[in-house]
């Protein structure tokens, strides 16, 4: 608020104030306001009793079950047809693999001449194999030359 807007706030509540001095009297139903005030009390709680004794007039409880007609209802239907499409597919895929698994197996004859070389591209690569089982025995079996006790010692 504004200053001007807190001041003008303040202004009417003491003129409001000023006005219930001079008007005690007239908001009470008795003549006087102790009276009107235990009437006044005595109404809200009976109000209230009301309201909490309120039952509603409209149903707005779930409807109950019928399983008499989901059971052969759209859903029974559906639910079917899926489990029966399902099942087919099973078989087809059950059948499609064993029709894979005993068929036979033939390899094309080779046709043209064989390698002239053959043999020594044979030889060539077990050389190669032994050359590198032969390297990685040594590399297994090679030991520190350096110990860490003697580089923490000599530093």
């Amino acid at each position: 608020r504004s200053h001007f807007g807190s001041s003008f706030f303040l202004a009417r509540e003491y003129l409001a104030r000023a006005a219930m001095q001079c008007q005690k009297r007239t908001d009470v139903s008795y003549g006087n306001p102790v009276i009107a005030k235990f009437e006044l009390e005595k109404r809200k709680k009976l109000h209230r009793q009301r309201l909490q004794s309120i039952k509603c007039q409209v149903d707005n409880k779930p409807p109950p079950a019928q399983p008499h007609l989901t059971t052969y209802g759209r859903d029974y239907f559906a639910k079917k047809k899926t489990t029966t499409e399902a099942a087919f597919n099973d078989l087809k895929m059950i059948q499609s693999i064993a029709q894979t698994m005993t068929r036979r197996f033939d390899l094309p004859d080779r046709s043209g001449a064989a390698s002239l070389n053959r043999d020594a591209r044979k030889r060539e690569l077990f050389r190669i194999t032994a050359d590198n089982h032969k390297l990685m025995d040594r590399l297994e079996k090679l030991r520190h030359l350096w110990a860490s006790n003697n580089c923490c010692r000599t530093h």
